[in-house]
């Protein structure tokens, strides 16, 4: 009766946010709706460190 009972009750799993532009989106997305990124993938913004040099 738990398993019928948590299969009746149970809630809509959270929103996840895009890893680039912050939109929130469904968990089932593949790909952010907002800007196109790929919501498997991990963002790494290249010029959040600010202590390398500009290339000349």
């Amino acid at each position: 009766m738990g398993l019928l009972n948590r299969l009746l009750h149970r809630e809509d799993s959270p929103e996840t946010s895009c890893p680039r532009c912050g939109v929130p989106s469904p968990p089932e997305d593949v790909e952010c709706t907002a800007c196109g990124w790929d919501m498997r993938e991990a963002y790494h913004d290249d010029l959040s460190g600010a202590d390398h040099e500009p290339v000349r």
